[in-house]
């Protein structure tokens, strides 16, 4: 009996401690590069910060900056408030208000940033530089290089927004935001 139980914890440690650092990587988001003004979870933001999913970050007057993955950023504007969400190779930012704008790399982590009910992602596998807005209540999307994808919750309406297009839209509050 006393041999069983002894094996069965030890079969336990040793998963546990294999399944560890897996689920803690899982969590981050990335890392803070530069910021003035901005905290994440009232703390003050400083570089080399690590950001985690589920953190919310807020910017007063000033801007911050997260690397994401390999050569992705997201770099947030003065009044913008916004939360992080990492699944897998993705990161989701949930902006509830203000602007964020977003490069991707060709490769790495998958960006997304969701606004209400419409979710604003690259696509095409190729470097994408665009602009996420709240103004006057409307969803202002611009693609600066690449080509961006806009989707409403239902995913019945897709627009994709090519360099140096905008497009403005109305969002619903009722999914994605931001704490």
């Amino acid at each position: 009996m006393k041999t069983r139980m002894r094996t069965a914890l030890m079969i336990l440690a040793v998963a546990l401690i294999a399944i560890a650092p897996l689920m803690a990587g899982s969590a981050i988001v990335g890392s803070v590069a530069g910021s003035m003004n901005a905290t994440i979870g009232g703390q003050a933001l400083v570089p080399n910060t690590t950001v985690f999913s589920g953190d919310s970050l807020q910017v007063r007057e000033g801007a911050a900056v997260v690397a994401v993955g390999r050569g992705s950023r997201l770099v947030f504007g003065r009044a913008t408030e916004a939360s992080f969400l990492r699944e897998g190779t993705d990161v989701t930012v949930l902006l509830g208000q203000g602007n964020v704008s977003l490069y991707q790399g060709q490769a790495g982590v998958s960006l997304r940033v969701k606004v209400g009910t419409v979710t604003v992602a690259p696509t095409g596998g190729f470097k994408t530089l665009g602009e996420v807005a709240m103004v006057n209540g409307a969803v202002v999307v611009t693609a600066k290089e690449g080509k961006l994808r806009v989707e409403s919750a239902d995913r019945r309406t897709a627009v994709d927004v090519v360099k140096g297009k905008t497009i403005t839209l109305q969002a619903s509050r009722s999914a994605g935001r931001a704490p």
